[in-house]
């Protein structure tokens, strides 16, 4: 029977550990450069909302939702190093080939779809532009206002 030991045989060599070359080749990259960066602009972006009340919020949303989306995506990094959660981001890998493949194909029908309810239903406000158009054929697709969506069209 193995013990423990052979189990975790890591092979270190404690000497090189505390040099400034492994230190730096370990701790500073690319990703965690970008995790710092995307982590001081959500703090910028806290700061200025909170000191400045009169400024628009909508820089502050796009702000705080790129940064967030970065810090997401960095996150992946540490599933994928995880013996019990690795599996998902390697799924994730494998599958989104397949996935965008399946999106382009649907694309040109849905840009059709949202075409056309531009020219059915232009007088109802959530049709007034493709980008309002896509926007309610994304919330409808996704299960939400039914009845709004219905309320609004009903005329036609």
């Amino acid at each position: 029977m193995a013990s423990m030991a052979d189990d975790d045989d890591l092979d270190l060599n404690y000497e090189n550990l505390i040099t400034k070359e492994y230190m730096a080749s370990k701790f500073v990259n690319f990703q965690n450069v970008i995790i710092v960066f995307a982590n001081i602009s959500n703090i910028r972006s806290v700061v200025i909302e909170l000191i400045d009340t009169n400024s628009d919020s909508g820089d502050f949303v796009k702000q705080m939702g790129v940064s967030n989306l970065i810090l997401l995506l960095s996150f992946n990094k540490y599933l994928y190093m995880s013996k019990d959660y690795g599996i998902f981001p390697k799924t994730l890998v494998k599958a989104s080939r397949t996935v965008l493949e399946g999106l382009i194909g649907v694309l040109p029908l849905i840009v059709g779809l949202m075409f056309m309810a531009k020219v059915i239903f232009f007088e109802s406000y959530l049709f007034k532009s493709l980008s309002d158009t896509g926007f309610t054929f994304f919330f409808t697709t996704n299960g939400d206002f039914f009845g709004g969506v219905f309320w609004a069209t009903e005329k036609f």
